[in-house]
């Protein structure tokens, strides 16, 4: 694997920064919050219930800032928080160590977009591509170990541009990947065979998209233009709906498959800038907004509280504004 970009060993330093301290009884708080990555701003995450917002990985986001070109994208937690992958244009996908950070931040060669950890937080999940030649380009789903930066593909199992697959999800064991397939809808890779199968999702058609497959075994996904999120498992002769409203699209549904955070764009007349309105929408018909008019949401992640990396009060000014 390729040494990062001088400078990188910097970032390691200011990691530490970063860690949240433990709350008495944390482990038994019910509240959730949001980790979110947004456009042209810092991460942060929102309470819920509640709304505030708190930055995150601050000082990771103004170290890589300053080193040479990079611009940090989209930062995605591993789900015991140990881990944090982001992107940062024009190098490519990178995995931060939060428990130690003398070990670095590690660049993941091939992986061109972090998408999904596995329940251990040991594996990062993406898309890959590659070009022969002249030849067009061939699309495929990446499997890459969080600590050696080496990759796993799996090709033949897309069918086009890989921005159609902003969804991609490990099985509770971490033995197979969900996604989006435009030739079968929601889609199952098993990673020893590399087999692709439907899941069997009751009512699921082959516009269906892959929103999460929740730690029960449940599977959430939605049509564009259903105006719901559905939640089931393989088999199941029907599914739990939790209504969108309009123009409503979902970026990530609660562990528990009772909630989902979704965003909708519009514009106020007399003016044409583009709006953007996120709201929490959950099984029982209940609605919280995050905000309106704010950052334009990349990736959502539901934690439970006290949250992830939270950066000192007052280190940052107040995110999306």
């Amino acid at each position: 694997m390729r040494a990062a970009p001088a400078g990188i060993a910097a970032l390691a330093l200011v990691l530490a920064a970063c860690r949240s301290p433990g709350r008495p009884g944390s482990g038994d708080d019910p509240s959730w919050v949001i980790v979110v990555s947004a456009d042209r701003t810092p991460p942060f995450q929102v309470s819920v219930p509640g709304g505030e917002r708190v930055p995150v990985c601050g000082p990771l986001v103004a170290a890589a800032d300053a080193v040479s070109e990079w611009r940090v994208g989209s930062c995605l937690p591993a789900p015991d928080g140990r881990r944090i992958a982001f992107s940062a244009a024009p190098h490519g996908v990178f995995v931060a160590e939060t428990d130690d950070p003398r070990r670095g931040i590690r660049q993941v060669q091939g992986l061109r977009d972090a998408l999904g950890w596995s329940p251990d937080g040991e594996r990062l999940a993406g898309n890959v591509w590659s070009r022969s030649g002249n030849g067009p380009l061939d699309y495929g789903l990446g499997v890459a170990d969080a600590r050696t930066g080496e990759v796993r593909s799996y090709w033949g199992v897309l069918t086009d541009d890989p921005a159609q697959n902003q969804h991609i999800a490990f099985s509770p064991q971490g033995d197979r990947l969900a996604f989006t397939s435009l030739r079968n809808g929601v889609a199952v890779l098993d990673l020893s065979s590399g087999a692709v199968t439907e899941p069997g999702l009751p009512g699921a058609t082959r516009d269906a998209e892959l929103l999460a497959w929740l730690p029960d075994g449940r599977i959430a996904w939605f049509v564009r233009s259903g105006g719901s999120v559905l939640v089931a498992r393989p088999d199941d002769v029907e599914a739990t709906s939790i209504p969108l409203g309009k123009d409503e699209f979902p970026l990530s549904c609660r562990p528990d498959g009772r909630a989902v955070v979704c965003w909708a764009m519009y514009s106020r007349f007399p003016l044409l800038r583009a709006y953007l309105r996120a709201v929490i929408r959950d099984a029982d018909g209940r609605s919280f907004e995050l905000w309106d008019d704010g950052p334009s949401a990349e990736v959502a992640v539901w934690m439970r509280a006290p949250g992830l990396l939270v950066a000192p009060p007052g280190s940052q000014p107040e995110p999306g504004r």
